[in-house]
């Protein structure tokens, strides 16, 4: 005879499902936003706007992202350049690390902008990073796609209102809410450099005007004086000391000092050659 036999076991749960945000699917909302954004101005012969607008799409979007990153620059013992065409608004943290073997430059078209902090370099090494910021924040009226490139710190559709938060500031180039701590040669000849939370400063500045509210710290940099030395050497003739690698122009002929009005400032002359002094 037969005997069945009936078989139990414990019947185990299956784990839960975690969500978890998958960052792939918001990079396609990304480019969707753009390409639909720029879609509208398709067959309008205007390029100019369909970018603007795309790049505001793109920034809604990117400005949701939970996020915090770090970008490190290395790799290679060759200057590397970054170009932003626009302005850049820091509305979290932004990081820009250098490799011990790397040389940097960062050119920005316009201003830089945000409440969030601002770390650009290495203290270790700061001649090697190059900061150039050619642009200022904008009048009431001029054209805009985002805050940080009005004067007024509001962009509203498309247009900066007027005013200036700054009051009888002149423009500026870099406005930082929060705490900055660059370790570069910054380059902001065309506009203000202000700073209402704390600037650490390894390196050299070279702007229309500085602004500091709270505690500034610059740590002068002896390198930024030897920037020049890899650049070709210059054409024959001369104008200025400009032309001659900040040494002297002489009669139209790059050639040794004799007096500190054939250097440019803050550069002195001393023993034929165009110095800068330091303390002892």
């Amino acid at each position: 005879m037969a005997e069945t036999v009936e078989e139990t076991g414990v019947e185990t749960a299956a784990p839960p499902v975690v969500s978890r945000l998958c960052l792939c699917e918001q990079y396609v909302r990304v480019t969707e936003g753009a390409a639909l954004t720029a879609a509208r101005w398709l067959g309008r012969a205007d390029q100019e706007a369909a970018e603007r607008d795309a790049a505001e799409a793109m920034r809604r979007v990117l400005d949701d992202f939970p996020i915090d990153g770090r970008v490190v620059i290395g790799s290679t013992n060759e200057e590397s350049p970054l170009f932003v065409g626009g302005s850049i608004e820091v509305s979290g943290s932004l990081v820009l690390d250098l490799d011990s073997t790397s040389r940097f430059d960062l050119f920005v078209a316009g201003d830089i902008y945000g409440n969030g902090t601002l770390n650009i370099g290495s203290p270790a090494y700061p001649a090697d990073m190059r900061v150039y910021v050619g642009g200022k924040c904008k009048a009431g009226g001029s054209s805009c796609s985002q805050n940080g490139e009005c004067c007024s710190a509001t962009c509203s559709a498309g247009t900066c209102a007027a005013g200036n938060i700054l009051g009888t500031d002149p423009p500026w180039s870099i406005y930082m809410k929060a705490s900055v701590n660059i370790a570069a040669d910054l380059y902001a000849p065309n506009g203000e450099i202000y700073s209402s939370a704390s600037f650490s400063m390894y390196g050299a500045i070279f702007a229309d005007f500085y602004h500091g509210k709270a505690s500034t710290t610059i740590h002068y940099d002896s390198a930024s004086v030897k920037q020049g030395t890899g650049c070709p050497p210059p054409p024959p003739g001369c104008t200025s000391c400009l032309d001659c690698g900040n040494q002297a122009c002489v009669q139209g002929s790059c050639g040794a000092c004799t007096s500190d009005a054939q250097c440019c400032p803050p550069l002195v002359c001393n023993a034929g050659k165009c110095i800068l002094l330091t303390r002892p």
